[in-house]
């Protein structure tokens, strides 16, 4: 059972551990009119509905420790800014383990998780480019808690730090190479009002 790597909720660190690494390979970003984006920082948030359930994931009961693999929930997603995405789905894909015994760099009894979510643009075409399906903004997941987040969104509230690796994006309705980006922020889910995404960006000129 490898280790997770650690991170503590209010500070993003380490992001994915080597066994779920590679979740972050092909993560594409989109949703941004290249004519209404300028390159630098740029703040972005979406306000979220009550999250659901799509997949409990399955629990696995290891020497080790307690596993949880393929939880994900999903929730709709409204911008605040009309050049980003507006109107769209966050979904977020995890894992979480809970050692049995203090490990290193692993407390007993604490829960380390650790995923992906996307952003998907209601505009986006899944048809449409085959190296990048525009209208996408995606990112990793990474946080330690004190109990099991991985249950019915109505059970608990809790907040992760994400990040958005360098990478390419494309505008929906979109072709071509588009722009890097990369970015940080937090994700919010709860059973009431609140659930949000809150990012800061760098948009960096057109990939060449």
């Amino acid at each position: 059972m490898p280790i997770l790597s650690k991170a503590r909720a209010a500070t993003p660190g380490p992001f994915l551990p080597r066994s779920v690494a590679a979740l972050a390979c092909g993560l594409i970003t989109a949703g941004i009119a290249a004519a209404d984006l300028t390159e630098g920082p740029r703040a972005a948030n979406w306000t979220l509905e009550t999250p659901d359930v799509v997949s409990p994931g399955e629990r696995m009961a290891l020497p080790e420790g307690t596993f949880i693999s393929d939880y994900v929930v999903q929730a709709a997603a409204a911008g605040d800014d009309p050049n980003l995405i507006p109107e769209g789905i966050l979904r977020l894909t995890l894992s979480a383990f809970s050692p049995r015994v203090d490990m290193q760099g692993q407390d007993k009894g604490q829960w380390y998780v650790t995923g992906k979510w996307e952003l998907v643009d209601q505009g986006s075409d899944p048809a449409v480019g085959v190296r990048r399906v525009p209208g996408i903004l995606a990112g990793l997941v990474n946080v330690e808690l004190p109990y099991n987040p991985l249950t019915a969104p109505a059970a608990s509230s809790w907040t992760s730090p994400v990040k958005i690796p360098l990478t390419a994006f494309l505008p929906a309705g979109e072709a071509g190479l588009g722009r890097n980006v990369r970015g940080e922020g937090r994700v919010e889910l709860g059973p009431d009002t609140g659930s949000a995404l809150s990012l800061q960006l760098v948009v960096y000129p057109p990939v060449e």
